[in-house]
């Protein structure tokens, strides 16, 4: 793709445009677009010089027949679509394309109306399964409890994952691309921070974050690296598998989908309401209940505007004084606690006195079936046997009748 010379003006006008905003063109964010290039031309049956020279109306047709496609739509002249796309991603790839024509100054007329994003599925489907919930006497939002369900159900290196993720609003790629130097100081020890900041620039789109790890996440943290990775060298990934090999995002979501699955959240063919997107939806839910400006949640959490831009040059105090203010909406089990690992403890003990009670009953049930069967011999013996207490019972009452008789006066 990059030998055509229209698509290495594309590439050169898209590194202005992120130059302009401080940072330079990601290998990903090119990665994406070259990608959707690659389809746009072999669906079109067309290379993009070719493509770019037919003009400005060709471009309208062939970028709404794309569309159509991508939806799975029959266009004409197209090849029938094996599986379609949402109608978001559709929008996505298309808006894409159409970037390959405005970088060289291909202008659309108004007439050519794009089509707009919906809400997703996968929103309406979160929208079941809410996180935060509200007290209309205290008129303020909290955590209702379901994130904490879902973090027990994790082992100790995911529900540090987890809790990290919620408590700093970043990208699980951001997160697992951490090294061991991360947690310690200029000496290389353990930092002894109480909340550890964090800076950086986001692996999707390279644009510039700060934020920072809770109090809680902070100590768990601290906890992980001295339970199974105190012996790492500062070169070592952050979070790694059984084997070593460093954790990635797939595995963390697989994770994540069996605790859900487990929890009756995660059904076949339709996303987890627990992945870990979602608990960066969680932190900018956070933010909104804290009522912070949302240039500091634009900047916490890396979302590209000129706006978190200019609030990423403010001072360390007013930084973490707002950043204080959505913690407690983060936050999950407290810091005065021995935490989630005790939380875990006791959800194991409980599954362990479950399994002994249905031993239990299991006996017990046995032991019914038993008292139950003789209780059925014992019944029919007495029908068996009321009879002949019946007949007695006549006799001796026609005998007490007799007796009164003979004493009865003439």
């Amino acid at each position: 793709m990059e030998e055509y010379e229209s698509v290495k003006n594309w590439r050169a006008s898209l590194e202005q445009s992120a130059l302009s905003r401080g940072k330079p063109l990601t290998k990903n964010a090119w990665y994406h677009r070259v990608r959707a290039m690659r389809e746009y031309s072999d669906i079109m049956g067309s290379n993009p010089d070719a493509l770019m020279a037919e003009g400005i109306d060709a471009a309208m047709k062939r970028l709404t027949d794309f569309f159509l496609w991508l939806t799975g739509e029959e266009v004409e002249g197209l090849p029938v679509r094996d599986k379609s796309v949402s109608w978001n991603s559709a929008c996505t790839r298309q808006a894409i394309i159409r970037g390959f024509y405005t970088h060289s100054d291909l202008v659309f007329p108004k007439r050519f109306k794009v089509p707009k994003r919906k809400r997703s599925d996968v929103s309406k489907r979160d929208s079941r399964t809410p996180v935060f919930g509200y007290d209309e006497e205290s008129e303020k939002s909290y955590l209702n409890g379901m994130i904490s369900q879902f973090v027990s159900n994790l082992n100790f290196r995911d529900q540090t994952v987890a809790i990290c993720l919620l408590a700093t609003g970043a990208d699980a790629a951001d997160l697992l691309s951490l090294k061991m130097e991360f947690v310690r100081d200029g000496r290389g020890r353990m930092t002894s921070l109480s909340r550890i900041k964090w800076e950086g620039d986001r692996l999707k789109d390279g644009f510039p974050f700060r934020t920072y790890f809770s109090r809680e996440a902070t100590i768990l943290l601290k906890r992980y690296v001295d339970q199974e990775r105190v012996d790492a060298g500062d070169g070592e990934p952050l979070f790694v598998k059984e084997g070593g090999d460093p954790l990635t995002v797939q595995a963390l979501r697989d994770n994540f989908r069996g605790a859900a699955e487990r929890m009756g959240y995660a059904r076949m063919g339709e996303s987890n309401p627990f992945r870990p997107k979602r608990l960066r939806h969680a932190f900018r839910e956070a933010c909104s209940a804290a009522h912070i400006d949302s240039g500091y949640a634009e900047a916490f959490m890396g979302h590209s505007s000129g706006v978190s831009a200019s609030y990423l040059e403010k001072g360390e105090g007013s930084f973490l004084r707002e950043y204080i203010r959505v913690e407690p909406y983060v936050t999950l089990f407290g810091v005065d606690r021995n935490g989630v690992t005790d939380l875990a403890d006791t959800v194991e003990k409980q599954k362990a006195r479950v399994s002994d009670l249905e031993e239990k009953l299991s006996v017990s049930n046995d032991r019914f079936t038993e008292v139950y069967d003789r209780c059925m011999v014992l019944e029919e013996e007495m029908n068996r046997i009321m009879p002949m207490i019946q007949r007695m019972l006549d006799k001796e009452s026609e005998i007490d009748r007799l007796i009164a008789q003979a004493r009865a006066p003439e």
